[in-house]
């Protein structure tokens, strides 16, 4: 980790950061990096669920997949359930929904060689989203 346990005093607090989310997306990132994601998985929870003021859903969409990350070693029912609720939802933008499957595919062990193309169109019934979804399923079944 370097620096980090010195430094992480100066990134924290844009992990919320509603005047520029884009600082909220890189603090994100770097505590990840850094090893923080337990210490910070509170908020992280909440910018996963989504923020009024992440218009864009940048800060949603990392923290989706750096979930998904996370639980890959981690039992966390809690985001295991949050993923699969945000990648199911007809409410939501398809790249907010794929980024949540792409979070699952990470928490089953995936690798980035293994996802379909970021152009092909969002479908829940496709091998290889139906596929990250099952497995999400069962995993839930069997851990929680």
């Amino acid at each position: 980790m370097g620096n980090a346990p010195e430094h992480e005093r100066l990134i924290a607090p844009f992990l919320h950061c509603p005047e520029d989310p884009m600082l909220s997306r890189m603090a994100l990132i770097v505590l990840d990096e850094w090893g923080f994601f337990e210490k910070y998985r509170g908020s992280i929870l909440q910018l996963l669920r989504g923020v009024d003021w992440d218009y864009d859903s940048d800060v949603r969409i990392i923290a989706l997949t750096r979930a998904g990350k996370y639980i890959a070693s981690k039992k966390d029912c809690t985001l295991l359930l949050s993923l699969i609720e945000t990648a199911e939802s007809d409410e939501l933008d398809e790249v907010v929904r794929r980024a949540a499957l792409d979070g699952l595919a990470l928490a089953a062990g995936g690798t980035v060689e293994e996802w379909p193309p970021v152009v092909q169109r969002f479908d829940l019934s496709s091998p290889w989203q139906a596929g990250a979804l099952r497995r999400a399923r069962q995993r839930l079944s069997r851990e929680c």
